[in-house]
C-alpha cells in the first residue's frame, strides 16, 4: 500500500489517498447502518403501533359485547373486568359510565423494560390509541369501555429486530471492507508503480510502466512514461554528444588512433601502475609525407594513412603471446606511435618492423620511406621523457635513413623482488595500514576521504596500485578488498572522522558474488557506517562485466551505501544505463584534465559530462589535479572536488 506522507512543504500534515478513501468507506458504512438502522426500526415500530391498535380495537370490542350480556351488578362487572385484565396482556382496562364516573379501572403500575437500554425505549416509545367500546344494557347504553395493550413486548421484539439487522450489516460491512482492500489495492497498484517511479528519477532511475485500465491512472502513468522517455532521451542524446566530443578530443579522425595528448597522458598513466616490466616505445615516421600528400589524390593518401595504422596493429599483434598490454596513437601528421610490454630483444623487434614495412612500401612500388626507432622506458622515466627520448633517435633514423634502437637498461625495477609469495605472505601477516586520501572542494572542505590500503614488503611500503600487475596476475585483488574492508570495520574508521569515506573495490570482488555480498553483509551490521561509506568501482568495470555491476549497485542501495565510479571519461558514453545505477560521485580519469587549460576540444567534453551527470545529482571529481591546472576553469566546467595528491593520515 502507499505510505502516509510525513509532511507537507508548508509544515501541514499530509494524508495520505489511502487513508483518505478509507476515511470515505468508513463514514458510508457508518452512515449507512444508522440510517438502515433508523428506517428499519420507524417502519417495523409504525407495523408495531398499527397491529396494537387494531388488538386494543377488538379487544375492547369482544370485552364490551360480553359485559352487554352480563348482569350490570357493580361487584361482577369488576370482577369480569379484573378476571379479563389479570389473563391477557394489558396495561390498562377502564370503564367508565354514561356520567363520565369510572366504574372500573386496573393498570400496571409501571413499565418494565429490563432488557432494553433506557435511550432506545425514549427513542421508539409507542403512542397507540386505546380500543373503545360501548356497553348497552338492555335498550339503553351502560357506559365506554377503553382497553390500552401493553407495549412492553412490542418494544422488545423492535429491539432485537434492531440489533439483528445491525449484526447482519457488521459482518457484511467487515467482508464488504475486506473485499474494498483488496479490490483498492489492486486499483491503487498501479499508483504505486507510478510513486515508484517518480521515486526512481531521484536514483537516476527511468523505466516504462505498463497504461492500466483506470483512465485517470492511465493518463498519470501517460504523463510519467512520456516524462521517463524524454529525460532518458535528453541523457542520450547528452551521451552522443560526450561520445563525439571525448572522441575529437583524444583520437586522430582520419586513422581513428589516439592523438598524441591522449597517447601521452594514457602512457603516463600506465607507467603509474606497472611496477616491474620494462616496456617499450616504437615510432614510426611516415618521411615522404608532404611528396606523398603531394603525388596522391585525397582518396589515395586517406587510405594510406589509414593502412600505417594497420600496419602497427599487425605487427603488435605478432607480439601477442609476450604481450600483457599494447597502446596504439598517432603523435603527429606524419608520426606513429606503439608501446609495447614485454617484447622481443630491441634488435630482433627492430628487425621483424623493418620487414613489415618493406613488405608495406613494396605494395605501393616502393614510393613509400618508413623510418622506426625502438627504446626501452626505464622504471623512473615519465612518460614525456620517454617520447622525448623515442623521438630523438627517431630523429637520427630520419636523417640517416637507418632504424634505430637502443639497448634495454639492465637495472632492475624496484619491485623485483616482490613476488607473489611475499604478497601473500604481507597479506597473511597482515602487513599492511591503512590511510586516507581527502577529496577536497575548490573552498578546501574535506567531502571526502579515500580509505587506501598500503602494503609492506621487505622494508618497503607502497600503495596497492604500486603492486596492482603482481596482485592481479596472483589473483590477490578480492582478498585484498576483503583485508581492507574488514581492517577498516575493525578500526571503527567512522568514528574517528567526521567526514564520509570510500573504499574501491577490484573487478575481481564485483565478478564474486560472495566475496561483495560478504563485504555488505559486514558493512550492514553496523548501523552508522553504511550511510557514511561510498563504494567505489573503476569505469572498467562496467564495460567488462555491466550485469554484474548493476547487481551489485542494486545491493549496495538497499544496504544504504552511497556509489561512486573512478577513472571515469574514457568510455563513459559507452555504458548504457548510467543514470540507472544510483551513483552519487564520479571521479574523472586524470588523462580527461590533462594540459585541459590549453585542449578546447577536452574542455568541451568535460564540460558535457558534467552538464550529463550534475542534474542526477552525481558530483563529479578530478581524480588527480595537476600543478598547472587552473582551478576556476574546473569550477566553470561543472567539476565540484578534487582528491589531494599524496595526502594520507
Amino acid at each position: 500500500m502507499i505510505k502516509q506522507a510525513s509532511t507537507a512543504s508548508n509544515g501541514a500534515h499530509r494524508i495520505s489517498l489511502v487513508v483518505q478513501l478509507w476515511l470515505v468507506i468508513v463514514v458510508i458504512a457508518l452512515s449507512g447502518l444508522i440510517s438502515s438502522v433508523l428506517i428499519s426500526g420507524y417502519n417495523v415500530k409504525s407495523s408495531f403501533t398499527e397491529e396494537l391498535y387494531l388488538k386494543n380495537a377488538d379487544n375492547a370490542t369482544t370485552l364490551a359485547l360480553a359485559l352487554s350480556q352480563m348482569d350490570k351488578d357493580p361487584v361482577t362487572v369488576e370482577l369480569f373486568v379484573s378476571a379479563a385484565f389479570d389473563t391477557g396482556h394489558y396495561q390498562q382496562i377502564k370503564l367508565v359510565d354514561t356520567q363520565g364516573e369510572v366504574v372500573v379501572e386496573r393498570s400496571l403500575t409501571q413499565h418494565e423494560h429490563a432488557s432494553v437500554p433506557s435511550w432506545f425505549a425514549q427513542m421508539f416509545a409507542f403512542k397507540v390509541d386505546a380500543g373503545v367500546a360501548q356497553i348497552s344494557n338492555g335498550w339503553q347504553q351502560y357506559g365506554t369501555l377503553y382497553i390500552q395493550s401493553q407495549q412492553r413486548y412490542a418494544l422488545e421484539a423492535l429491539w432485537d429486530n434492531v440489533l439483528n439487522l445491525a449484526s447482519g450489516f457488521a459482518i457484511v460491512a467487515l467482508l464488504s471492507c475486506i473485499a474494498a482492500s483488496l479490490i483498492l489495492r489492486w486499483v491503487l497498484k498501479p499508483l504505486e508503480r507510478v510513486v515508484a517511479q517518480a521515486q526512481g528519477f531521484s536514483k537516476k532511475q527511468f523505466k516504462q510502466l505498463a497504461v492500466p485500465n483506470t483512465a485517470e491512472l492511465a493518463e498519470v502513468t501517460e504523463a510519467m512514461n512520456h516524462l521517463a522517455e524524454r529525460f532518458g532521451g535528453i541523457l542520450r542524446e547528452g551521451n552522443e554528444r560526450i561520445a563525439r566530443a571525448q572522441y575529437l578530443a583524444q583520437h586522430d579522425t582520419t586513422t581513428g588512433l589516439a592523438n598524441g595528448r591522449y597517447f601521452l597522458s594514457r602512457m603516463e598513466q600506465e607507467l603509474k601502475q606497472v611496477s616491474h616490466d620494462q616496456q617499450v616505445l616504437i615510432l614510426m615516421r611516415l618521411a615522404n609525407y608532404e611528396q606523398l600528400r603531394g603525388s596522391l589524390n585525397p582518396e589515395q593518401f586517406y587510405r594510406l594513412e589509414k593502412e600505417l595504422a594497420q600496419l602497427l596493429i599487425r605487427y603488435a599483434e605478432t607480439q601477442q603471446d609476450n604481450l600483457h598490454d599494447w597502446q596504439l596513437g598517432r603523435i603527429s601528421h606524419c608520426d606513429f606511435a606503439l608501446r609495447l610490454n614485454e617484447v622481443m630483444a630491441a634488435e630482433d623487434s627492430s628487425r621483424m618492423l623493418t620487414q613489415c614495412c618493406s613488405e608495406f612500401s613494396d605494395t605501393y612500388n616502393g614510393l613509400i620511406e618508413l623510418r622506426h626507432s625502438i627504446t626501452y622506458i626505464e622504471q623512473k622515466q615519465s612518460g614525456e621523457e620517454a617520447l622525448q627520448q623515442g623521438q630523438r633517435l627517431l630523429a637520427m633514423a630520419t636523417a640517416s635513413g637507418v632504424d634505430m634502437y637502443a639497448d634495454a637498461a639492465t637495472e632492475h625495477h624496484q619491485v623485483a623482488a616482490a613476488t607473489g609469495q611475499s604478497l601473500t605472505q604481507a597479506l597473511e601477516k597482515e602487513q599492511f595500514e591503512l590511510k586516507l586520501t581527502d577529496v577536497l572542494s575548490f573552498d578546501d572542505s574535506c567531502v571526502q576521504s579515500e580509505v587506501g590500503l598500503y602494503l609492506k614488503v621487505g622494508n618497503k611500503v607502497h600503495s596497492r596500485r604500486y603492486y596492482q600487475r603482481l596482485l592481479s596476475e596472483q589473483q590477490l585483488d578480492a582478498q585484498l578488498d576483503w583485508k581492507t574492508v574488514k581492517t577498516f570495520f575493525n578500526e571503527k574508521l567512522w568514528l574517528h572522522y567526521a567526514q564520509p569515506l570510500a573504499i574501491k573495490l577490484s573487478e575481481a570482488t564485483l565478478e564474486d558474488e560472495i566475496a561483495y555480498t560478504s563485504i555488505l553483509a559486514l558493512i550492514s551490521s553496523e548501523r552508522q557506517l553504511a550511510s557514511r561509506l561510498t563504494l567505489e568501482f573503476s569505469e572498467s568495470c562496467l564495460i567488462n562485466m555491466a550485469e554484474q555491476v548493476k547487481e551489485f549497485c542494486r545491493e549496495a542501495k538497499l544496504v544504504g551505501c552511497q556509489l561512486g565510479l573512478t577513472d571515469a571519461g574514457q568510455a563513459l558514453n559507452q555504458v548504457d544505463g548510467l543514470e540507472q545505477l544510483g551513483l552519487d560521485i564520479i571521479k574523472l580519469d586524470n588523462t580527461l584534465v590533462h594540459n585541459i587549460s590549453n585542449d578546447e576540444a577536452t574542455q568541451q567534453l568535460v564540460r558535457h559530462i558534467c552538464a550529463q551527470v550534475r542534474p542526477l545529482g552525481m558530483m563529479v571529481v578530478v581524480e588527480e589535479l595537476a600543478q598547472d591546472i587552473a582551478v576556476e576553469l574546473l569550477k566553470e566546467l561543472g567539476v565540484s572536488a578534487r582528491i589531494q595528491i599524496q595526502q594520507g593520515h
